[in-house]
């Protein structure tokens, strides 16, 4: 992206909160900080479109978290904030500190869902994310699908099983992933 300057052509997202190393993991303000730099860095970029948390951290109080989150909205490091692998219950605590507090709230949910795990989703996350207007427009970003290359594959690489099965992966020329991160053109 750096070198061919079509940053504004590609959507970037990355996820913190996994370890990644001695004293690198969870949603503290302190060490979003350092990893919201970490990704600008490795991602050659001076923004980051959706920063996703990989997974809620119960050790951190939900205003240091979305506090944390906002900050880094209105610096313009992240534009959208992201939940994967959080519970129903917990995304809708977690956006309501944020509503009270004024803050960025999480727009999208990554939640496992596919045709063999379809319940827990469509019981529970499902209702919230129409209610809350969550993933608005794109919807839910399913990891099964972009671990099987349905929504990143370009048009060239998939089959045509997954070309007929994706029009986001027919639109999609470019991406790549490595490191936690989804880089995709537009």
């Amino acid at each position: 992206m750096k070198d061919r300057g079509n940053r504004k052509d590609v959507i970037v997202a990355t996820k913190l909160g996994s370890p990644m190393g001695e004293g690198k993991q969870g949603l503290s303000r302190a060490y979003m900080v350092q990893a919201v730099e970490d990704s600008l860095k490795r991602l050659q970029t001076d923004y980051i479109d959706l920063y996703q948390a990989h997974r809620d951290d119960q050790e951190t109080t939900l205003d240091e978290i979305m506090e944390a989150f906002d900050s880094l909205v209105k610096q313009g490091k992240i534009r959208w904030i992201g939940a994967s692998n959080f519970t129903t219950t917990r995304l809708a605590e977690a956006n309501a500190v944020a509503e009270k507090g004024g803050w960025a709230r999480y727009e999208s949910i990554q939640p496992a869902y596919h045709l063999l795990q379809r319940s827990d989703y469509e019981a529970e996350l499902e209702p919230l994310r129409q209610k809350d207007e969550i993933g608005m427009g794109a919807g839910v970003s399913s990891r099964s699908l972009l671990e099987d290359h349905l929504l990143c594959a370009s048009p060239s690489a998939a089959s045509p099983t997954r070309r007929t099965r994706s029009r986001r992966s027919q639109r999609t020329s470019r991406c790549s992933s490595g490191g936690g991160s989804t880089v995709a053109r537009r």
